[in-house]
């Protein structure tokens, strides 16, 4: 598996740090969506179906208009998590790379804010 690098881990504890300071819950356990991308349809259901084979959800669609416009096709891993630095970043590079045999790559994740009991997505 690739090691996480420094960028890495200081963009997604940024990130969190973002988070902390408007008030979101970061204990509580919540769906965390990673976001791959692909030139074609075949490659991201491939790799869907690989993430699928492994007990994560993953679901293939064309986005498009993104900011890769010869990778349109996306695939969003969902994990049910807390959200943490080391195991975000750990679950980017591992599917990051699992991403790169079908010609993908990562393009960040995003999870629902927690404050109190409001639900926000983020």
């Amino acid at each position: 598996m690739e090691t996480p690098s420094s960028f890495e881990e200081k963009l997604n504890e940024r990130v969190l740090q973002g988070m902390r300071e408007a008030g979101d819950d970061l204990s509580v356990v919540r769906p965390v969506f990673f976001q791959f991308v692909f030139p074609s349809r075949e490659l991201a259901q491939s790799f869907a179906e690989e993430i699928l084979a492994s007990g994560l959800a993953a679901k293939a669609e064309n986005e498009g208009g993104g900011p890769a416009p010869e990778l349109p096709w996306d695939v969003n891993v969902t994990i049910e998590m807390i959200p943490e630095r080391m195991t975000i970043t750990d679950y980017e590079c591992s599917l990051g790379e699992k991403a790169t045999v079908y010609n993908g790559r990562a393009d960040g994740w995003y999870c629902q804010r927690i404050i109190g009991t409001e639900n926000v997505r983020r």
